[in-house]
Formats: structure tokens, C-alpha cells, sequence
């Protein structure tokens, strides 16, 4: 057996341990150097990709597009004499009992001019109105509760006398114009998916809000008088005291129905991140990340309305939305706790 002699053992000199411990250490905080720099760049990067938005309170609004009928108390109007007629009256325009409404030219023996003109004038006060549609009884308010929608509108094919271009020649007993009594309340009939009533709201005695056309930033309330439930629809009857006027001309009208209005913050649905199955968000507090739960009082396609959940706050813990917080509209780039400058 091979004997080492102790002579042949060297010890490191002290110099050589120093230059070994310096290296480590250099090495050491070479590491943790790129360990933070990796860090920095990471969250610099990742900074730069967050998204988010200053939240504002408002109400978030369902709304359905919907077809409906107009139910108004007309009166229609006839000529009692066949020829040419002339009206006198705009489109539109309220006119007093007995006032001259149009002039039928009919030809006349006993005329020098050969022909004579006979006047028509209103038999009760009204809104005047050229568009004869044929429905101006069956669309009457006494009809409403019994009449079938789906039975009718085929029949829709209206008739405007004013627009024709020319001489416009009637006949005996046809109907010129009608009278529209605006003191009187109007209706519309309306067919409605099911599943548009998420709330309830459509129920008898309800009021519900109707944007009459695309362009109409104002909602106008009705009162629903009659509902029938079919298999897949509802179909009612809403009432206003007084008409709008934009209402005067059409049977048939396309609006937008308000299915449900939802008071809160407002923000997009992908802003939402779940904890444990508690929905909440994401707000950039004192340059953190930190998140606040939240209660959803409301969903439209995809945006939600939502309020400070204060039940699952730890105790004495005040909420931190509010006005003009800010919050992250892309979670999936942050992680609680991270600083975003």
C-alpha cells in the first residue's frame, strides 16, 4: 500500500483563498444581477403590454331590436264627389273642426268653367294625415285585446294620396285623408322573444322604455296594458297618453326595446378575473397591482356593470373603486402585487 508523506500535501496559500473568495463572490453578485436585471426587463416588458382604463359610473342598458303596430284613433275621411283633388293642409298639422282640408275639381254643365270645386272639410279636430294604409279601423284601439298581430300584418300596404306626382284623381267615397285625435292615448303592438325578458320587466302594469328609432339618443316610457304569452313570445300592447309625433305617419315601426337597465362601473367583460369563483378586478393602486372584488349587477354582450363587493372586503377595509380608478382590461399580463409605473 502507497504511503503519502504529509510533506507532499500543500495548503493554499492566503493569497490564493482570497482570489477564490473574491471570484465567488464575484460570480455571487454577477447572478443576482441578471437575476434583477431578467426582473426589471420582464416587468418593464410586461408594463408596457398592460392595458387599462380610468372606470366612470353609468347605466348599462339591454336593449332588443323589435317590430310593433300603431293603434291610434283615426278617423278617415271620404270624398263625396269624384275628380281632381288638391289638398290644403301639410302633412301633420292640427286643423280645427270645419276647416277646409282639400278641393276636388269635378266637371260642372252648368258652369261657364265647366268644371266646379267642391270642398272637404275636417268633421272633428285632428292631426291631418295622407297616409291611408287601409287598417285605419282594424287598428283601433276597441280592437286591440282581440285582435290576432300575425292574422293582419300581410295587409300593411300604405298608400300616401300626397305624394303622388301630378293631378291626383279620386273617386267617389275613397278615403283622402284621416284625422288623427292626438288627446287620446296611442298604442303598439309588439312581439317579443322570450327570452328577452330576463328581468320580468315585461309584465302587465309595467312601464318600459322604447327607442323609437336608430338615430333617437331618448328612451320613451310606455305602460304595458295587455300581455299574451305564446310558446316562444310574448306579444303585448303598450299604451302613451300622448302620442309622438313620429308616430302619426307609420303603422309599422322598428325600434329598440330596453330589456334591462344596470346602474354601476362600467367595464369590459374580458377586465373581470375570478377568485375561488369570487368575480373581481384588477386596479392599479400607489403603482400595485391589487385585486378588489366585485358584485355583477349587470351583463350586455360584452360589458358588465359592476359595484364594490364590501361583504367579502377583509374587515374595516374601505373599497378602492371609484371614480376614475384604474383598472386593467387585460389580466392575463399582470399578477397581484406587481408594480406598474
Amino acid at each position: 500500500m502507497q504511503v503519502i508523506s504529509r510533506k507532499m500535501v500543500k495548503k493554499a496559500s492566503p493569497r490564493t483563498q482570497a482570489v477564490f473568495l473574491l471570484a465567488l463572490l464575484f460570480i455571487t453578485v454577477v447572478a443576482f444581477l441578471a437575476w434583477w436585471g431578467i426582473g426589471l426587463v420582464k416587468n418593464a416588458v410586461l408594463t408596457g403590454l398592460v392595458n387599462t382604463i380610468n372606470i366612470q359610473q353609468g347605466i348599462l342598458e339591454g336593449k332588443t331590436p323589435v317590430e310593433g303596430f300603431i293603434f291610434r284613433n283615426e278617423t278617415p275621411v271620404i270624398t263625396p264627389v269624384g275628380g281632381i283633388v288638391e289638398f290644403l293642409v301639410p302633412d301633420g298639422e292640427r286643423v280645427r273642426v270645419g276647416k277646409p282640408v282639400a278641393e276636388i275639381t269635378v266637371p260642372a254643365l252648368d258652369n261657364v268653367a265647366g268644371s266646379k270645386v267642391v270642398t272637404v272639410r275636417a268633421p272633428l279636430a285632428g292631426v291631418v294625415s295622407y297616409r291611408i294604409d287601409g287598417l285605419e279601423e282594424i287598428y283601433n284601439p276597441e280592437n286591440m285585446a282581440k285582435l290576432p298581430l300575425e292574422k293582419v300584418t300581410g295587409r300593411y300596404q300604405p298608400q300616401d294620396l300626397e305624394d303622388d306626382k301630378g293631378e291626383t284623381k279620386v273617386e267617389r267615397g275613397q278615403v283622402i285623408f284621416k284625422l288623427i285625435n292626438n288627446h287620446k292615448p296611442g298604442y303598439i303592438y309588439l312581439r317579443v322573444p322570450k327570452a328577452e325578458n330576463k328581468d320580468d320587466i315585461l309584465a302587465e302594469g309595467n312601464e318600459i322604455n322604447l327607442y323609437l328609432n336608430v338615430k333617437d339618443k331618448s328612451r320613451t316610457p310606455f305602460l304595458v296594458k295587455n300581455i299574451v304569452y305564446d310558446k316562444d313570445y310574448l306579444r303585448m300592447i303598450v299604451g302613451i297618453n300622448n302620442l309622438p309625433m313620429e308616430l302619426y305617419q307609420s303603422r309599422k315601426i322598428k325600434a329598440q326595446l330596453v330589456t334591462g337597465r344596470y346602474p354601476g362601473y362600467l367595464i369590459p367583460q374580458q377586465a373581470l378575473v375570478k377568485k375561488k369563483g369570487q368575480p373581481g378586478i384588477y386596479l392599479v393602486y400607489k403603482g400595485a397591482v391589487v385585486w378588489e372584488p366585485v358584485e355583477i349587477k349587470g351583463e350586455v354582450n360584452q360589458d358588465l356593470a359592476i359595484q364594490a363587493d364590501l361583504k367579502k372586503l377583509p374587515a374595516k377595509t374601505p373599497s378602492r373603486l371609484a371614480p376614475n380608478a384604474i383598472v386593467v382590461i387585460n389580466p392575463g399580463y399582470v399578477e397581484e402585487g406587481q408594480r406598474v409605473d
